[in-house]
Formats: structure tokens, sequence, C-alpha cells
């Protein structure tokens, strides 16, 4: 279950990260 947990924690970190990353990549930079 630990393990689990772990690595659910960092998908969802991962997903999260991507997501505000998004949010503040600028309108003028090319989104790839």
């Amino acid at each position: 279950m630990t393990t689990t947990s772990m690595t659910h924690a960092r998908t969802t970190s991962n997903r999260i990260g991507a997501v505000i990353a998004h949010a503040t990549i600028p309108s003028g930079v090319p989104r790839r």
C-alpha cells in the first residue's frame, strides 16, 4: 500500500506540475 500511495502521489504531482506549467507559459510562447 505504501508503494502504491507513493506512486499515486508522484503521478498526481507530475500531473499538477504539468498543468501549472501550462498555465504559467505565456500565450506568446508556442506550446509543444
